[in-house]
């Protein structure tokens, strides 16, 4: 998410999803969001770091990097996709990252 302004080494609060839509605003097409994929019947978990857009039947999880390794997703809202589960289970705000110092 380098091209966000989010790079290696740096911290990134996210607060819960879930408390997220109580209390402030469904998530909306713009926002950064933490999303997990589970794969093996949940046995094993990946969290990433994603741009959220809504599109028509679903969403696209894009990720914002010059590494061509980082992959988008295109999902239907907290979904199966290819054997994989993949939910939204943080919102991310760009003015609460923090950068380690070594």
């Amino acid at each position: 998410m380098n091209k966000a302004g989010i790079h290696n080494g740096m911290w990134v609060l996210g607060v819960d999803y879930w408390d997220f839509e109580k209390y402030y605003r469904p998530i909306e097409s713009g926002d950064i969001v933490v999303v997990e994929r589970l794969r093996s019947g949940g046995r094993e978990r990946e969290r990433t770091i994603k741009r959220y857009r809504e599109e028509k039947g679903g969403v696209a999880l894009i990720p914002e990097s010059t590494n061509a390794h980082h992959e988008g997703l295109s999902a239907r809202r907290n979904g199966v996709v290819g054997g994989e589960e993949i939910r939204i289970v943080g919102y991310v705000s760009l003015s609460c990252t923090l950068a380690l110092f070594e």
